[in-house]
């Protein structure tokens, strides 16, 4: 038997998980985080980078792949501009240790940036393509 329909209000979020349904309340400073991209802005509060890439990835033609699985659960935020990828670049090699390669010469059709830890790069072991 389905449960009756509900409403939400202002604040609420509605969780849904395997086949449960949670309704859970939403803090007012969450609620302008998750709604910025209808401003064209991104603003992440230690969310993985593998999320983060996903989520840019959603508003961007170029695409970045992260090459190092090591780096995928590091924690990042910040706010961005949602299609401004080379001011996300520079915070993360800047900020988070992270080092990002440009598709290779051979290929500059793919418009892929391959996003890498910085001890790869000190040891001279750049990954594989993807």
């Amino acid at each position: 038997v389905a449960p009756p329909p509900s409403l939400l209000s202002a604040g609420e979020a509605v969780r849904i998980k395997e086949s449960k349904i949670e309704l859970v309340k939403v803090a007012d400073e969450d609620v302008s985080r998750k709604l910025s991209w209808t401003q064209g802005r991104l603003i992440f509060e230690r969310q993985t980078l593998a999320e983060v890439v996903a989520e840019f990835n959603r508003y961007n033609r170029r695409q970045m792949v992260i090459a190092d699985p090591a780096i995928a659960g590091r924690r990042v935020g910040g706010g961005f501009e949602a299609t401004d990828i080379d001011s996300f670049i520079a915070a993360l090699e800047h900020s988070f240790g992270i080092r990002a390669f440009p598709s290779p010469v051979e290929h500059p059709e793919a418009e892929v940036i391959r996003l890498v830890g910085t001890s790869q790069e000190t040891t001279g072991d750049e990954p594989d393509p993807p």
